[in-house]
């Protein structure tokens, strides 16, 4: 993730990010939807267990994220202008810090939590759509 003065960019090496899959095209891509000066943190991670669970998370100044899901064309990727666009993660608020987490206890299973500056936590994993 980069950024060119004007527009957060995101390059993508399909062959070698993606692992094979087949959603995933080669390029750099515009990130609508958010702005440098509103980002405190960037984190590229994933939720659930499935190789295609690629999201890339913005924390932001105001203590809200933004997010967009890397493989889930559909929804956050628009092919003809070769864009993404971060969507506001409704619910969590006064964000202070973001962890990835792993289960002990089942084989696979990743999410991203959420510290609040008063100690509490979210798991992302319930409020991405």
């Amino acid at each position: 993730i980069s950024y060119n003065g004007e527009n957060i960019l995101i390059k993508i090496d399909a062959d070698t990010f993606a692992n094979g899959t087949t959603k995933a095209v080669s390029g750099t891509y515009n990130i609508n939807g958010v702005t440098k000066s509103e980002v405190k943190e960037v984190y590229v991670d994933g939720i659930g267990q499935s190789a295609e669970s690629g999201m890339v998370f913005f924390l932001l100044n105001s203590g809200d994220i933004k997010y967009f899901k890397l493989f889930n064309i559909a929804s956050a990727f628009n092919v003809q202008n070769k864009t993404f666009t971060a969507y506001e993660l409704k619910g969590p608020s006064n964000v202070v810090k973001l962890y990835s987490a792993e289960a002990s206890n089942v084989t696979g299973y990743h999410t991203m939590l959420a510290a609040r500056e008063d100690g509490k936590f979210y798991n992302l994993n319930t409020y991405v759509k």
